[in-house]
Order: C-alpha cells, then sequence, then structure tokens
C-alpha cells in the first residue's frame, strides 16, 4: 500500500515559526481507504542534532477517539499545514519525521533535515 499511497512534506523554517506542508497522494489506479482511530492523521516530531525532541505536534492536544474515514480517489492528494510557534532556534542541525497515522500506513513517514545557521 506505501508505494500506492505517497508522502510529501515540506519544511519551511522561519525565525520564529516553522510552517509544516504534508501532502499524501493516491498514486494507484484504484480508490484508497483510510482509516483514521481518532481525528489526529498525522504525527510530526522535530530532534536538534543530539536527538532530543524539540517539538511533538500532539504534545499538550486532545484529539476526539472516534473512528473516521478518508477515500481518496486515483490522482487525488490530501493536505495539512501546521505552525510551530517557538523562540528562534539554536543554531544546529534539525529533522522533522512526520508519518500518517492511518491503520493501513504504517511506512508512510517521510524525514526532512534542515540547518539553523549561526548568527553572524
Amino acid at each position: 500500500m506505501s508505494k500506492e499511497l505517497e508522502v510529501d512534506f515540506q519544511v519551511i523554517p522561519l525565525s520564529n515559526e516553522t510552517q509544516f506542508i504534508i501532502s499524501l497522494t493516491n498514486r494507484s489506479d484504484q480508490l484508497k481507504k483510510l482509516e483514521f482511530h481518532s481525528s489526529q492523521k498525522y504525527e510530526i516530531i522535530v530532534t536538534n542534532d543530539k536527538g532530543e525532541e524539540v517539538f511533538t505536534y500532539s504534545k499538550g492536544k486532545m484529539f476526539s477517539q472516534a473512528l473516521e474515514t478518508a477515500l481518496l480517489k486515483s490522482g487525488e492528494n490530501m493536505e495539512w499545514e501546521e505552525t510551530w510557534k517557538h523562540d528562534p532556534l539554536p543554531p544546529g542541525q534539525y529533522k522533522a519525521k512526520v508519518s500518517i497515522l492511518s491503520h493501513k500506513s504504517d511506512k508512510l513517514s517521510l524525514e526532512r533535515e534542515w540547518t539553523v545557521p549561526p548568527n553572524n
């Protein structure tokens, strides 16, 4: 299923926030059914160059615990945008991992890295 569904993930770092754009595209020629066990469709975890978690999307949030179904036709995509508001990040390398939380999509995840340069 994971080759038929493709995840794309953009990270847009700004001075006091980081924007994430997540898309899930059906690359197959068949209708795909995604089932989610809560209103949370994805997880985003950001780590620094020491491997420490500096942001977890779901932390401090509550999600309804209801089975939700999404249907993706061939060629269709779903897109989500999130903004992480933060103080300026210390210089270094950061890694963000997004995972789609549909119960059949355990391999639908993607990582992106970016660097925060030192202030000169």
